[in-house]
């Protein structure tokens, strides 16, 4: 069993070599411009991502078509799975581009950060997971699951052992895949028979994780949809609205309640004609 101090050495072993890896190999991920917001010497865009990404504001990255052609971009905003960028190439809206990124500042910030803990103050969830107790034990999860082949072996062996986890904590740099593991997760806990609340901070993560759920092809995930047993609440970013179709809730009470229907209709034809007044 590790003491505090073995492990606070252990992570900065790992990250230098984590770091020395990164400085020689680019990150890349998908981003799929959806609006032009300027033109000019730059054209400047927003999307979305497929994976959440750290990319600091005003940093320079390569941008690829699908043709092999490459450009330089600009970092403008960065929000959860939104990007603005600014390139030099013009981009057609609804088509994928990859973006190619070095991610060592990310690891060497981690790295400093891991550098700067005091292991002398009383750390309890660090203690927890060092040293599992009573909180943090492992749960007999009887249901061995047929993971998909898309999953790396990391993605596999994080899904097996949450599994078997009363708390996990996963983390992974940006483009690693963590959505695509954490909805292969919720997918086994239902298929499994169990109930899963996801939640984020913000619409367009919910989105990305609940649209590979509901989009399994698992018959027991389509069987839970068909039976409104899949929601998606708030309000989804991703278009087009159609893939939402049987999982948001309001939309169910209207299918189910002819009632309510007409009258939402009734009330919507009456706001139209006192707006034309």
């Amino acid at each position: 069993m590790l003491t505090l101090e073995e492990a606070h050495a252990g992570f900065i072993t790992a990250l230098e070599a984590e770091l020395e890896a990164a400085r020689a190999d680019d990150m890349t991920f998908d981003y799929v411009p959806t609006q032009q917001l300027a033109e000019g010497r730059s054209h400047v865009y927003l999307g979305t991502l497929e994976e959440e990404v750290q990319l600091l504001e005003g940093s320079i990255v390569r941008i690829v078509d699908q043709s092999g052609r490459t450009a330089q971009a600009e970092v403008v905003a960065v929000d959860d799975f939104e990007l603005v960028l600014a390139s030099e190439m013009v981009l057609r809206l609804g088509a994928t581009y990859t973006i190619k990124y070095n991610l060592k500042w990310l690891l060497e910030a981690l790295l400093d950060w891991i550098r700067g803990i005091d292991v002398s103050v009383p750390r309890p969830i660090a203690e927890g997971v060092i040293k599992p107790g009573r909180a943090c034990s492992r749960e007999e999860f009887r249901y061995r699951p047929e993971l998909s082949r898309e999953l790396n072996e990391y993605q596999a062996d994080a899904i097996v052992r949450a599994l078997d986890s009363r708390l996990t904590f996963i983390w992974g740099p940006p483009g690693t895949g963590k959505s695509r593991t954490i909805s292969e997760l919720i997918t086994q806990y239902l298929i499994a028979g169990k109930s899963v609340l996801f939640l984020s901070v913000s619409n367009l993560a919910v989105d990305i994780v609940s649209k590979q759920v509901i989009q399994n092809e698992n018959p027991t995930i389509q069987q839970l949809k068909a039976r409104h047993l899949l929601l998606r609440t708030g309000y989804p970013r991703m278009q087009p609205v159609e893939q939402w179709q049987g999982v948001l809730p309001y939309e169910i009470a209207l299918e189910e309640t002819p009632e309510l229907k007409r009258q939402l209709d009734k009330l919507k034809t009456e706001r139209k004609r006192l707006i034309q007044k």
